[in-house]
């Protein structure tokens, strides 16, 4: 089990506490062009303020957009919202992995590696047309879900042991 440090904020408004102390409400005005009683009302407990008091915060409502859009937006919708994934655990240097276990999609070796071509030729086109780095980080992802996938076929079938 995870342990949380009690000073790490876990909610989006607990967030927006952490980030008015650390960046002080006057920078967060700055950020997000509002005023400061607005910038409190985000970062307000909604459970423990009375109706109406409490306003949903930036970040809460970029949740239940990409939310909509992984609903709404098939597959498009989710590589859309990984890339804006992507964009945050590149902050703080981390990636955004699957959580699902990697299944071969095709029924042998052979056909797994013919179908990790596709993906790295579209990366290498991103690269060579100088896509923006989080959608060529994206098809990178792509390209690795792929070679997981072959690997996957290789053990299943026996690999080379």
């Amino acid at each position: 089990m995870i342990k949380l440090d009690a000073e790490i904020p876990t909610t989006s408004w607990g967030f927006f506490q952490f980030s008015i102390e650390v960046l002080t409400i006057a920078g967060m005005a700055r950020i997000h062009r509002k005023d400061h009683s607005t910038l409190y009302k985000y970062a307000r407990d909604p459970e423990r303020v009375p109706d109406g008091e409490a306003r949903q915060d930036p970040l809460r409502r970029l949740l239940i957009q990409c939310g909509d859009v992984v609903a709404m937006g098939g597959s498009r919708g989710g590589a859309a919202v990984r890339v804006v994934a992507a964009m945050f655990a590149d902050l703080v240097g981390c990636d955004v992995t699957p959580r699902a276990c990697v299944c071969p999609d095709k029924a042998d070796v052979t056909a797994e590696c013919l179908d990790d071509y596709p993906p790295l030729v579209k990366l290498h086109e991103l690269i060579a047309h100088h896509a923006p780095t989080p959608a060529v980080r994206d098809q990178m992802r792509a390209v690795v879900r792929e070679l997981e996938e072959t690997l996957a076929a290789y053990e299943a079938q026996g690999g080379g042991a």
